[in-house]
């Protein structure tokens, strides 16, 4: 177990760039004559079905002059699993104005500022937005707008990076896109301050992979130990994973491989077996203040077994075992789920299972 407590998370943030189609569909009605707001379903290809709610300021001026002339506001897409995509719009009058009334084949603009949960910094822009409306009522109106665009998604976290002190870690990407990519990479020590990794030459780096090549990164088991985490933008399509292996003399040694995994959400949970093996998990606080993770474990049965509290920094991870953590001693000899949880903020979290010198990873679930 000492050599886990000396291991360390790394996060890899991964930021996929991809072409999307958004469609908006449902209702808008005036709140008095100061504003209005809308409601409906929106539909985000390779994202999923969302809730649309928003709204704007309203002037009644504007339902005067020219009908293809923007209004704008606030949208949120509110996804089935708490996921959220928020922005701004701007859309032509006669789509959501109900005394226009009438449609209008001007363009309009969707702006996705953020996110939340799986979708934590997402952000682009749909241009070209077209669509119709028709009212309803003297304060109520239908609409249909779509509009295709570039969305920055997929925060992703690839759990483990350590070197030294009888640890190395190999980070793999692969690109099998027809077109060369380079993306930065970068590396954190345990504490929030920039780690200096030989294998790269520094504490960052910029990762080239030729069309349809691959890359492999190492950080060697070379003096003492070093631990922290990287963060990385590949662009959309290319793939990665990482392999870290723990070398103990007169043992062989041993490797796991950890894929990406998500990244964003304030709540996760992962399985656990202390029958005849020992938990510990990796704890990384992604946000850029400090954070009070509340961690509970719950048997098979789903009784709760203890609650307790790991406190980070900004930016920074612990990893321990669970029942080292004070309250949750009720893990030894038991099976069952652990959930980590923050009330804002975002963590990633990533669990190893040890049975002497042998390990393996266990994936964390967010949601």
């Amino acid at each position: 177990m000492n050599r886990f407590l000396a291991y360390l998370s790394i996060c890899a943030t991964s930021v996929l760039a991809q072409n999307v189609n958004v469609s908006l569909s449902g209702s808008a009605s005036l709140n008095g004559t100061s504003s209005f707001s809308i409601n409906g379903t929106a539909v985000v290809s390779g994202i999923g079905t969302a809730t649309l709610a928003g709204g704007g300021p309203f002037d009644l001026s504007i339902i005067t002059g020219d009908v293809s002339g923007p209004i704008s506001g606030n949208l949120a897409m509110i996804f089935p699993d708490g996921a959220v995509l928020y922005g701004t719009f701007a859309i032509p009058k006669g789509i959501l104005i109900p005394s226009v009334g009438q449609a209008t084949t001007a363009t309009g603009v969707v702006n996705i500022l953020g996110g939340l949960g799986r979708l934590d910094g997402a952000r682009g822009t749909i241009l070209n937005v077209t669509g119709s409306g028709t009212a309803t009522g003297a304060t109520s109106s239908t609409f249909m707008v779509q509009g295709n665009g570039t969305l920055v998604t997929g925060q992703k976290i690839l759990p483990q990076f350590v070197f030294g002190g009888g640890w190395y870690t190999a980070l793999y990407f692969a690109n099998p896109t027809s077109a060369a990519v380079s993306f930065p990479l970068s590396v954190t020590g345990d504490n929030g301050s920039p780690l200096t990794v030989p294998g790269i030459g520094g504490t960052s780096t910029t990762v080239n992979i030729p069309a349809g090549g691959s890359v492999r990164l190492e950080a060697p088991n070379s003096g003492e130990l070093s631990q922290g985490y990287a963060t990385t933008t590949p662009p959309a399509g290319v793939t990665g994973f990482a392999v870290f292996r723990q070398s103990v003399p007169g043992s062989p040694d041993q490797e796991a491989v950890v894929p990406l995994a998500s990244i964003g959400s304030g709540t996760y949970t992962l399985t656990f077996d202390d029958t005849n093996f020992t938990t510990a998990a990796a704890i990384v606080n992604t946000a850029s203040s400090p954070a009070t993770v509340t961690v509970t474990a719950k048997s098979t049965a789903g009784a709760t077994l203890g609650t307790g509290t790991v406190t980070l920094a900004a930016k920074s991870k612990q990893a321990v075992a669970l029942s080292t953590i004070p309250g949750l001693s009720g893990v030894t000899g038991n099976t069952g789920t652990v959930t980590f949880t923050v009330p804002s903020g975002s963590i990633a979290v990533l669990g190893l299972r040890f049975n002497g010198t042998a390990f393996t990873s266990i994936p964390a679930s967010d949601r």
